[in-house]
């Protein structure tokens, strides 16, 4: 892609829920239509992406979502629209990047520009940057919380890991630094998820630095950066201890008292017959007064009806059972899955063409990439 082109991708495809987090709610219905006239016109000006969502296995994995959510409409008389759209949307997105690539330093900018934009709208005003024991978090930005940061800077990183890794560009060192940013200022937002998530990249990028590097300080490296975690965690106790107070643990007894479980139980509790079939009206608060379970596949089972939700599980199962077939190892799977757990903001969601590119990108051909190298011209 041209820049020009890569800027618009990530307009269009990776900038739709933040805009929508960080604006006001009376403007959320705008922005949807804005977002929606923008994919019309995709779908317009390049067609063959657009053909090749509607034809073959895609569209048989499409037309299952819209039924799900037609079937909840001819229920209930409630439907979305995003619900029917984002799965095309999905697809879309995954067979334009299949065919073309994105200019990646443009993630830098982006990366920077939210850094920035964080920290003049939330950051500089908060009291203490890490105790703020009587300091008012709730609605943030818009009608979203302050939790929106972790998961825009957590999921925009993400899709730069993707990308870089599909397009085979070693930006290691630049992901890993990143990565290092976001786990500070996850920290100081304090999501406990989106701290586990944070800490993840480091580790990863940091370890993948150290098996494709060649020198030995770069390779002893990770057990420097333990020593020095090491050291401060036993210098800082009792600030640490202070922080564990104000943000709350990450055990398994912290989330079985926490909101988003008791969301997930009372989905389940209040649940009969239809309700498993179908799911909830989508306007219902069923869930501890809530209006969504805080679960991707919960609230993915409750958008599509258990035949919808049973197809991704299968999907996920294949995918698994089959991991040698594809081109993304099962481990760049695991922060979707984790975050997922305690987070709705995929399937669907905008940016769910990176999970799509994960899920369905197969590897390529020994016998193609053979016949294609040899009809390569000598150079």
């Amino acid at each position: 892609m041209s820049v020009l082109e890569s800027l618009i991708f990530i307009l269009m495809f990776v900038l739709p829920f933040p805009i929508t987090c960080v604006s006001p709610p009376e403007k959320s219905i705008q922005i949807q239509y804005f977002f929606m006239t923008g994919y019309l016109a995709l779908f317009i000006i390049k067609p063959n992406y657009l053909l090749k969502t509607l034809s073959g296995t895609s569209l048989c994995i499409v037309l299952i979502y819209i039924i799900g959510a037609l079937v909840k409409y001819l229920v209930y008389e409630h439907l979305t629209v995003t619900s029917i759209i984002l799965p095309i949307v999905a697809f879309y997105g995954y067979y334009y990047l299949e065919d073309k690539h994105i200019k990646l330093r443009v993630f830098d900018y982006l990366l920077l520009l939210l850094y920035v934009f964080f920290i003049l709208t939330y950051f500089s005003k908060l009291p203490s940057l890490f105790m703020r024991v009587q300091f008012d978090d709730g609605s943030w930005y818009g009608s979203s919380s302050s939790n929106a940061i972790s998961i825009i800077l957590i999921n925009v990183l993400y899709i730069y890991e993707v990308l870089a890794y599909l397009q085979k560009d070693n930006r290691r060192w630049i992901l890993f630094t990143f990565a290092l940013i976001n786990l500070f200022l996850v920290i100081a937002q304090q999501s406990r998820a989106g701290i586990l998530i944070s800490l993840l990249f480091v580790i990863w990028n940091l370890f993948q630095i150290r098996k494709t590097s060649k020198s030995k300080i770069v390779r002893m490296s990770p057990w420097f950066l333990l020593i020095v975690v090491f050291y401060l965690i036993v210098n800082n106790q009792e600030l640490i201890s202070e922080y564990v107070d104000v943000v709350g643990d990450m055990s398994v007894s912290s989330y079985e008292n926490d909101g988003r479980n008791r969301s997930v139980q009372a989905y389940f509790d209040n649940m009969d017959l239809k309700v498993f079939l179908v799911g909830y009206p989508l306007d219902s608060m069923s869930y501890d007064g809530n209006s969504y379970t805080f679960n991707t596949f919960l609230d993915h089972w409750n958008k599509y009806t258990i035949i919808g939700f049973l197809l991704t599980i299968f999907l996920f199962l294949n995918r698994v059972l089959k991991q040698k077939r594809y081109f993304f190892p099962l481990v760049f799977l695991v922060p979707f899955f984790l975050y997922g757990w305690v987070e709705p903001r995929y399937l669907p969601n905008y940016w769910d063409f990176f999970i799509y590119l994960m899920l369905f990108k197969k590897c390529e051909s020994p016998q193609l990439t053979e016949t294609s190298s040899k009809n390569l011209p000598d150079m």
